[in-house]
C-alpha cells in the first residue's frame, strides 16, 4: 500500500503560495449582505484590540465597539452613500470610494451600498451582469484581504509561541499555554478564512479562477501539514511532502486503481481505513480542508473554459484520496458527488479523451461503492449518472446507445426505489451528499430526461422518446405517492408543455395521429381541471400543441381529420377567450395547412380557407393579437398555389386571380408584408399559366423583384429554373455565388450558389461581380508550383532509373 500512496502522491498537485492582496484593515473584517434588515456585529475579545476596521456593506450595518476605532474605511461603488456617525448626536458624512474617516464614536452605522448586488434599492442593477461580476469580485477580494490579515496575525501568534518555547530561561507554564491556545484559536479562524476565500474566489467568472482557487486549497493543505509537524502537542507526525508533485494532472492508470481497491475498506462512518499505519496530524482540533472546499474548486473548474479541466478535476480527486488515505481521521474520502463533479468537468470540455475517462471513472466509482465497510458512495448516484448521460452527444452509435441504456436504466431505477430506502430512515438523505448541501439533496432530473428525449427525437428514435415521456410520468407519480405516504425522495421532475410538444412533433414524423390526438386530449383535460394537472403532472397545452397535433392529422382520412381538427380549433378559441391560452394565429394557420393537404384538389378549398380567415378576424375584434398577419396571407397564397388532381382550368383561374389580389394587397401594405414565401407561392401560381411566353415573362419579373428585395430562397430559385430555359437562367443569375443582397431577407431555406449548394471546392473564386482577393492568381501560382514539383520528381525518378538500370 505504501507504493500505492507514493504513486498517488506523485500524481498530485503541488502546493504553491498565492499572491497576497493589500488591505487597510489590521485585525477584523465585517460584512453584511442582508438587504431586508439591519445587521449588528459586536466586537469579539479579539476585536477589542483592533484600531482599524474594513467594511463592505450591502445594508444598514451597526458596529458596536467596546473600544472605538481610530479610523475606518468604506469601500463602495456608489458616490451617493452616506455614513452616519453617532456620538452624542448625529452627523452625516459624504461617502467617497476608498476615503478614510476618523471617528471617536462607539457606534457607527453604515447605510446600504445602493449598487450592491443584493440591495433592494436598485432592482435594475440586478440585471446588469457587469455589476454582478464587480460585486462578486469585490466580495472575493474582501475575503482574500481578510485571509491575509488573519494569516499575518496567526503567523505572529505562532512566532510568539515558538519564541517562548526556545527561550533560554524556563517560560511560565501559564504564559506558554496561553500563547499556544492563542495560536490554535487563530489557526481555527484562519481555516475558516481559507474556506471562504476558496468559496468566493471559485465563484468568479474570470480567467484562471480555477487555478487561483486550487492554489488557495493547496496552501491550506500545506499549512495544515506544517502545523502537524511543528505542534509540540502532536502525536506520531508525518510530513506529507507533495511540493514536488506534478501540477499538470497526470491520470491514474488501471493497475494502481485495482491495487487500491484491494487494500481499502471503510468504517461505519464512511472513513477510509487503509491496511497500513495511518498518521496523526495533531491532537489539537484544527479544521482541515473539508470536502466542500474541494468541491468548490471542482465547481470552479466545471465553469471554466479550460480544455483539460476534466484532467485537473480528476487530479484533485486523486489528491483527496491520497489525503483521506494518509490521514483518515482528518480528511473526508471522496463521495459520489465528487466523482460527479469530475465527470461534469469532462462532459463540458472538448478534451478528446473525455468519454474514455468518464467510463473509467464510472467503473472505479462502482468498484469503490462495493468495498467492504460503509463507503460514502452510492453506486447509482443520480448526480453521477446525470452528468455522465449529458456527456453522450451521439445517440446513433452502438456503443453510445449501450451506455445510454445502461446509465439511464440505473438512474431511473434508483430514483424510483429510493422511496423504500427512505421509508426505513425517515426523511434522512443518503450520505452520498454533503451535510452542507441540504438544500441540494433532491436533484432535479427534469433537464436530464428532457435532454434524452430531445436527442432521441432529433435522431428519429420516436418510440424511445415516447417511452422516456412515460418514464417521466412514472417518476412524477412515484413522488406524489411518496408525499402522500410521508416519505422523502431524492429526485424531482417537472413535465413541461414543451416536452409534450416535442413528442407531438415526433408523432407527426411517425405519422401516428392516434397517439397525437390522445396526448392533446390529455393536455386539454388537464387544463380544464387544475387539480388533475397537479395530480398527474400533465401540462396544459399552448398554441404550438394544437398546431403540432394538426400536423399529425395529415395522414388520416380527410373528413375525419377535418372533423377532429374543427373540434380542437373550437377548444382553442374558447380557451383563448377565457385567457387560459395565449392568443396566437398559428393554430388557424396549421388548420389551413391541414385543409390544403387534404382538399387541395377541390374547388371549395379557397372558401374553406376564407372561412378560417373570417374566424380569425372575428376573434381580432375582441382580441387584437388575433389579427390576420403576414403568415395568414402567405398561407392563403399557398392555398391558391395548389394544383389539384382534377386540373380544372376554371378552378386554376380562380386561384390565380385570388392570388394576384392578395399579393397586390401585401405589396401595398394592406395585408402584412412581403416575404420569400409570398414570392414562392405567387411564382407557383403563375407557373400554372398555360401560355409559355406570358408565364416566363411574369416568372422573371417576380424573380427580379424578389432579388431586389432580398427574398431569393431556394424554392424561389428552383421555380425560376423550372420555368425558364438554361440560357435564360444563366443570364439572370450567372454562374457561381449569388449576390448577398439577394439573400438578406430570406427566412426559409436558402443556398449561396447557382448550382443549389452552399459551398465546395473553388466556389469562392467564381463569385459574379465580387472581388476574389487575387484568389484566382494565387490558385494558378499554386497549381503551377504543384506541377513543377511533380515534374521535378518524375525527372529525379527517371534519372535514378537510368543510373540503376
Amino acid at each position: 500500500m505504501a507504493t500505492i500512496i507514493t504513486s498517488l502522491r506523485q500524481k498530485g498537485n503541488a502546493a504553491k503560495n498565492i499572491a497576497s492582496s493589500t488591505s487597510r484593515m489590521r485585525r477584523v473584517f465585517f460584512a453584511s449582505n442582508n438587504a431586508s434588515a439591519t445587521s449588528t456585529a459586536s466586537m469579539s475579545p479579539l476585536g477589542q484590540q483592533c484600531r482599524s476596521l474594513f467594511f463592505l456593506s450591502t445594508n444598514d450595518m451597526n458596529i458596536n465597539c467596546v473600544r472605538p476605532p481610530t479610523r475606518f474605511t468604506l469601500t463602495s461603488s456608489s458616490n451617493n452613500c452616506n455614513i452616519n456617525s453617532k456620538d452624542n448626536g448625529s452627523t452625516t458624512l459624504p461617502c467617497c470610494h476608498g476615503k478614510e474617516y476618523t471617528s471617536t464614536s462607539t457606534n457607527i452605522m453604515i447605510p446600504p451600498n445602493r449598487l450592491a448586488i443584493r440591495c433592494k434599492s436598485s432592482t435594475a442593477n440586478k440585471k446588469n451582469h457587469k455589476n454582478v461580476d464587480d460585486a462578486s469580485q469585490a466580495r472575493s477580494e474582501s475575503k482574500l484581504a481578510t485571509l491575509l490579515e488573519i494569516k499575518n496575525v496567526t503567523n505572529q501568534a505562532k512566532e510568539t509561541y515558538k519564541s517562548l518555547l526556545s527561550a533560554s530561561s524556563s517560560p511560565d507554564e501559564s504564559s506558554l499555554q496561553n500563547a499556544h491556545q492563542n495560536w490554535i484559536e487563530n489557526e481555527i479562524q484562519l481555516s475558516d478564512a481559507y474556506s471562504k476565500a476558496i468559496k468566493y474566489t471559485a465563484k468568479l467568472r474570470l480567467e484562471n479562477t480555477a487555478h487561483k482557487s486550487r492554489l488557495l486549497l493547496d496552501e491550506m493543505i500545506s499549512r495544515h501539514d506544517e502545523i502537524s509537524s511543528e505542534s509540540s502537542l502532536g502525536g506520531n507526525n508525518h510530513k506529507d511532502n507533495h511540493s514536488n508533485s506534478n501540477n499538470n494532472g497526470i491520470l491514474i492508470d488501471d493497475d494502481i486503481i485495482s491495487e487500491m481497491i484491494k487494500k481499502i475498506h471503510f468504517s461505519s462512518n464512511g472513513r477510509a481505513l487503509p491496511q497500513l499505519t495511518s498518521y496523526t496530524l495533531s491532537t489539537a482540533v484544527i479544521p482541515p480542508p473539508t470536502i466542500k472546499d474541494f468541491h468548490n474548486v471542482m465547481h470552479s473548474w466545471a465553469s471554466s473554459k479550460a480544455k483539460k479541466k476534466g484532467v485537473h478535476a480528476e487530479a484533485l480527486l486523486w489528491r483527496m484520496m491520497e489525503l483521506a488515505t494518509l490521514y483518515p481521521e482528518y480528511f473526508d474520502f471522496p463521495n459520489s458527488r465528487t466523482f460527479a463533479l469530475v465527470i461534469k468537468c469532462y462532459a463540458n470540455s472538448t478534451y478528446n479523451q473525455s468519454s474514455e475517462r468518464i467510463e473509467k471513472l464510472h467503473n472505479f466509482h462502482d468498484r469503490l461503492a462495493t468495498c467492504s465497510g460503509s463507503p460514502p458512495l452510492t453506486k447509482d448516484d443520480p448526480y453521477l449518472l446525470m452528468h455522465s448521460i449529458k456527456n453522450i452527444k451521439d445517440f446513433t452509435s452502438a456503443e453510445n446507445k449501450r451506455l445510454l441504456n445502461e446509465w439511464f436504466a440505473r438512474l431511473h431505477s434508483h430514483v424510483l426505489s429510493s422511496h423504500e430506502t427512505h421509508s426505513e430512515e425517515g426523511t434522512k438523505i443518503s450520505s452520498t451528499h454533503d451535510n452542507n448541501d441540504k438544500n441540494e439533496e433532491r436533484v432535479d432530473l427534469t433537464g436530464t430526461y428532457n435532454f434524452i428525449l430531445r436527442r432521441l427525437v432529433q435522431t428519429g428514435q420516436i418510440d424511445g422518446a415516447y417511452k422516456v415521456l412515460g418514464q417521466m410520468h412514472e417518476l412524477y407519480d412515484s413522488n406524489r405517492k411518496a408525499e402522500k405516504a410521508g416519505l422523502d425522495y431524492v429526485a424531482t421532475i417537472d413535465i413541461k408543455t414543451n416536452i409534450y410538444n416535442l413528442v407531438l412533433v415526433s408523432l407527426r414524423r411517425k405519422k401516428d395521429e392516434t397517439l397525437a390526438i390522445g396526448l392533446l386530449n390529455q393536455m386539454i383535460e388537464s387544463m380544464s381541471d387544475s387539480s388533475k394537472q397537479s395530480e398527474t403532472g400533465i401540462p396544459i397545452p399552448n398554441d404550438q400543441s394544437f398546431a403540432f397535433a394538426f400536423g399529425a392529422l395529415r395522414f388520416m382520412d380527410m373528413n375525419a381529420a377535418k372533423s377532429i381538427a374543427e373540434n380542437f380549433l373550437l377548444v382553442f378559441e374558447e380557451n383563448v377567450k377565457n385567457k387560459r391560452i395565449s392568443p396566437s394565429t398559428i393554430v388557424h394557420h396549421a388548420y389551413m395547412e391541414l385543409l390544403i393537404a387534404h382538399f387541395g384538389h377541390r374547388d371549395d378549398l379557397l372558401s374553406m380557407c376564407d372561412d378560417v380567415v373570417d374566424r380569425i378576424s372575428k376573434l381580432a375584434k375582441d382580441i387584437p393579437e388575433m389579427e390576420p398577419d403576414t403568415d395568414t396571407w402567405d398561407t392563403m397564397l399557398k392555398a391558391c398555389a395548389t394544383n389539384g388532381k382534377d386540373g380544372d382550368e376554371q378552378n386554376l383561374d380562380k386561384k390565380t386571380k385570388k392570388a394576384r389580389e392578395i399579393f397586390e394587397d401585401i405589396k401595398t401594405g394592406k395585408k402584412g408584408k412581403l416575404t420569400d414565401r409570398s414570392y414562392q407561392h405567387m411564382m407557383k401560381c403563375v407557373s400554372f399559366i398555360e401560355d409559355e411566353g406570358e408565364r416566363t415573362e411574369e416568372i422573371i419579373d417576380l424573380f427580379r423583384r424578389a432579388a431586389k428585395g432580398g427574398f431569393v430562397s431556394v424554392e424561389v430559385l428552383k421555380l425560376l429554373k423550372q420555368n425558364v430555359s438554361a440560357k435564360e437562367f444563366t443570364d439572370i443569375v450567372g454562374r457561381g455565388r449569388l449576390a448577398d443582397q439577394w439573400l438578406v431577407n430570406v427566412t426559409s431555406s436558402s443556398v449561396k450558389y447557382t448550382d443549389f449548394t452552399n459551398g465546395g471546392e473553388n466556389k469562392h473564386a467564381r463569385r459574379k461581380g465580387k472581388s476574389t482577393s487575387k484568389w484566382a492568381k494565387k490558385q494558378r501560382e499554386r497549381e503551377s508550383m504543384i506541377q513543377t514539383r511533380k515534374q521535378a520528381k518524375n525527372e529525379r525518378r527517371e534519372k535514378k532509373r537510368m543510373i540503376t538500370g
